[in-house]
């Protein structure tokens, strides 16, 4: 698949952002608070990441039924046991460390809360599934 200059040129662009902000933040807790701060802050982000990745199975489980292929047989599914426990597991962690630390988790709602602002207003989102054709 070979990617259009302004696919690149969009990848290129948000590596560099996430590498810059990361520094940054890194730099500042270092500076400013302490150096168990910054882990603390980087492991309720990485828990919080990996509960919201692992329950986006449960919602496509739930609309996979709305987008079956024509003859692709039937769809598997796995148990759902792993994804619940890993769920319930990392909530936990992430709960036990907000209780502990208020302030990190209210930056990281903040965090995320400006990502997805910033993803639903984003220039480029009006032209996703516009005739940018994929050339193969």
């Amino acid at each position: 698949m070979l990617q259009t200059p302004a696919s690149r040129m969009l990848a290129n662009c948000n590596l560099r952002n996430a590498m810059v902000l990361n520094a940054c933040l890194s730099i500042i807790y270092i500076l400013i608070g302490s150096f168990r701060g910054l882990l603390n802050f980087k492991g309720m982000t990485e828990y919080l990441f990996y509960f919201a990745t692992v329950s986006g199975v449960f919602l496509l489980r739930r609309h996979s039924r709305h987008f079956a292929i024509v003859g692709a047989g039937p769809a598997y599914y796995t148990s759902l046991v792993n994804p619940l426990l890993f769920c319930f597991a990392s909530a936990i962690m992430v709960a036990r460390s907000a209780i502990a630390h208020v302030m990190q988790i209210v930056v990281i709602v903040l965090f995320f809360g400006c990502g997805t602002t910033i993803y639903r207003l984003s220039w480029w989102q009006k032209f996703v599934g516009k005739g940018d054709p994929e050339v193969t």
